[in-house]
């Protein structure tokens, strides 16, 4: 068994950077079909938040956006979209 110990007793935390590529096949391109699709959340995200994300066609679709101030768009994205803004 070869594992760093901190004591005699206590293992080391170590933390770990986890990439997730997804699934091309799984992206859904039919803004309809993702709403209906448990893999897909819907958020509000600002104007600056949105327009990295704006490429991954099948991924994040515009459900609506708001004209006011501080501008919103309403989305539904893929689940896995939302790990990057935290």
């Amino acid at each position: 068994m070869d594992m760093e110990m901190e004591s005699d007793h206590t293992p080391m935390n170590r933390c770990f950077n986890i990439l997730y590529i997804p699934d091309a096949a799984k992206r859904i391109v039919n803004k309809e079909k993702a709403q209906n699709d448990l893999g897909f959340i819907p958020t509000s995200l600002s104007e600056s938040e949105y327009e990295p994300l704006k490429g991954l066609k099948g991924s994040i679709h515009v459900l609506s956006r708001s004209k006011s101030k501080f501008s919103n768009v309403n989305v539904i994205m893929q689940e896995w979209v939302s790990i990057f803004l935290r």
